[in-house]
């Protein structure tokens, strides 16, 4: 959900439950790709590990493997190391998961991506959410985030976007004596 910020912040906070705070907005001051105007400036952060962050309560599922990425710059400093991380609790103690460290070089857009499970959780869940933040103690430095992606990491064959119904199969195949569809060809 407004995975360029062209919404405003709408989505977004800097105070996800449990971390540090830092302020975020949109800023057009830089942006990633052409086909956008702003990107999320993230400053003031509290500690190396705040950042900005989307809740995903209604979409995660517990022990799923999620491909995440975002675009950082840092418009000045020195390079600094960056991840991110996916939060959830349910009934007990909150827990996180976090992708690969990237270096963000000053002045560059990187990509900072990865493999994310989300941990599992019992009862309820409480609440789960993505964050973008430093990865090491010294990274408190200001940055803008643009173009987040979340994805499942899943194989296999999927339908998506298409209509099965008696008489309908976008596959181009029947139905057999069991009224199941049989692509033409797979």
């Amino acid at each position: 959900r407004n995975a360029g910020i062209e919404s405003g912040t709408a989505d977004w906070t800097g105070t996800p439950i449990g971390i540090p705070a830092a302020e975020i907005n949109q800023s057009n001051n830089y942006n990633h790709t052409s086909g956008g105007t702003y990107s999320l400036r993230v400053r003031n952060r509290l500690d190396w590990y705040s950042g900005a962050a989307q809740y995903i309560d209604g979409y995660v599922k517990s022990g799923q493997q999620y491909y995440v990425e975002a675009w950082i710059l840092m418009p000045s400093g020195i390079a600094r190391t960056f991840h991110i991380s996916l939060y959830t609790k349910g009934s007990g103690a909150e827990q996180h998961n976090e992708s690969n460290v990237s270096l963000a070089i000053v002045g560059v857009w990187t990509k900072v991506s990865g493999n994310v499970t989300a941990p599992a959780w019992s009862g309820n869940l409480e609440y789960a959410f993505l964050k973008i933040g430093g990865a090491d103690s010294l990274n408190t430095a200001d940055f803008y985030a643009d173009d987040f992606l979340i994805r499942e990491t899943t194989s296999g064959r999927f339908i998506y976007r298409q209509t099965l119904g008696p008489g309908a199969n976008p596959f181009g195949g029947a139905t057999n004596a069991n009224g199941l569809y049989e692509p033409a060809s797979w």
